[in-house]
């Protein structure tokens, strides 16, 4: 009930960061299995029109919850106690105030939360169905789960694709479904029944947030909500998961030579693109020129490296056909606990919880320059390198009419703004250790 606004000891904020992961768990996996063909395009905007944040302020208002929201402080030295006869004769107009859209479902996604902590999945079911009053019937996940997995047609595994179910861990019942996650929209198939990954990715993704994000929200002492938010999207974003799937291993022996050979997650994938061969391999060696360095920065580093991660230019379909495999996992099992195995066996929870004892520096180096530059603007002035630094690219990092960093060294326009946003961060450290 409480926003910061009202200056109490505990106000919703943390409660709704728990419940915006579990709505979209809840939602994901019930627009997967009301619309069993459709594509991932129209299953996105499915969602966002039963839970968008126009949805969620409409659904405060109409069910009369926003008059239960505090915004403002209690102070004791004008409180005096309402008697009887002060209201007796007294005629009073409706009290109005204005609260944002995003104030009225931060306050729907607090009560979702808050019903998943009293009582699981079964509570958060029956607080959904009351807030929506029939405009949208929510199902139990175990039995959109069911559909999705008796929807799923019975096949074999091709035996190159045997190594890949030692990788995960774990032996799928349904093979189509390990098959429909490796599978890039460029495969052509034979098999009409066969289909790409981005239906899997799409509730992947959902998987993998609701498992962050439910053991960020229990760590104790309890994260702020600013922590939570920074710690979330480190262990989520495309680079971390492109990462993993690069390096994350297994041994398996082979035919065609008598020595064992290693295999990463992203070998596995079936396409048929030569563009998307030549972009794997390209990848895969800025990769080994970096994977000590980076792992090294995860194992022992002070800094969360956003810029070595976004040197690496790891395309999309890397991070999806990892959130593919946690979709397929999801539906095959039942359960997310195979899924947990998965992240743990690859190092994600023993990352988390070394940024978090260590107190690792986890904010994107943009959002901590942004809140040292305060109310001067921040531009990122990008130029294509020429001559001899052609393919390079240069950032001038502005902040008001001061450079405070000038690199010239980025691979692509991204990493470019990200190392200048570090090169400016230092260089404010320097000043005030000088000073």
């Amino acid at each position: 009930m409480s926003s910061r606004a009202a200056s109490e000891p505990m106000n919703y904020e943390r409660i709704e960061f728990l419940g915006d992961s579990i709505l979209k768990f809840m939602t994901s996996t019930n627009v997967c299995a009301q619309k069993l063909e459709w594509p991932e395009g129209y299953l996105t905007f499915f969602k966002d029109s039963i839970v968008s944040n126009s949805r969620l302020q409409r659904i405060c208002i109409q069910q009369g919850l926003a008059k239960y929201i505090l915004t403002k402080p209690f102070t004791g030295r004008k409180w005096t106690p309402i008697y009887i006869e002060d209201n007796l004769d007294k005629v009073t107009e409706p009290e109005t105030r204005i609260l944002s859209t995003k104030t009225l479902a931060d306050f729907v996604e607090a009560l979702i939360g808050a019903s998943f902590l009293d009582g699981g999945l079964d509570r958060t079911l029956v607080c959904l169905n009351t807030l929506w009053k029939g405009d949208y019937v929510w199902r139990e996940p175990h039995i959109c789960r069911e559909i999705l997995f008796e929807a799923t047609p019975l096949s074999d595994l091709p035996h190159n694709l045997y190594p890949l179910e030692t990788l995960l861990g774990y032996t799928f019942t349904k093979k189509a479904l390990l098959m429909e996650a490796v599978t890039h929209t460029s495969f052509l198939s034979a098999e009409s029944w066969e289909r790409s990954m981005e239906r899997l990715e799409f509730l992947g993704d959902a998987v993998l947030d609701e498992i962050i994000v439910k053991r960020l929200y229990a760590i104790q002492p309890p994260l702020t909500n600013s922590q939570l938010h920074t710690m979330k999207t480190s262990l989520v974003n495309g680079d971390f998961l492109a990462w993993l799937s690069l390096s994350y291993a297994v041994t398996s022996s082979s035919a065609r030579s008598s020595e064992p050979q290693s295999y990463s997650m992203w070998q596995f994938m079936r396409y048929t693109s030569p563009s998307l061969a030549e972009a794997m391999h390209t990848t895969n060696q800025r990769f080994r020129n970096t994977k000590d360095d980076i792992g090294n920065d995860f194992k022992h580093g002070r800094t969360y490296p956003w810029a070595k991660l976004a040197r690496l230019q790891a395309k999309k379909f890397y991070s999806d056909m990892f959130e593919a495999i946690m979709g397929a996992i999801y539906i095959d099992s039942g359960s997310t606990a195979p899924c947990e195995r998965f992240l743990k066996a690859m190092g994600v929870f023993d990352i988390m919880e070394r940024m978090i004892r260590d107190k690792v520096r986890v904010s994107h180096p943009k959002e901590l320059l942004a809140m040292k530059a305060g109310n001067n603007p921040v531009a990122y002035i990008i130029d294509k390198g020429v001559g001899d630094d052609a393919g390079a690219y240069r950032c001038q990092l502005m902040v008001g009419y001061e450079c405070w960093a000038d690199i010239s060294d980025g691979v692509n326009p991204e990493e470019a703004k990200v190392s200048a946003a570090f090169a400016a961060l230092d260089w404010l450290e320097q000043r005030s250790q000088r000073s």
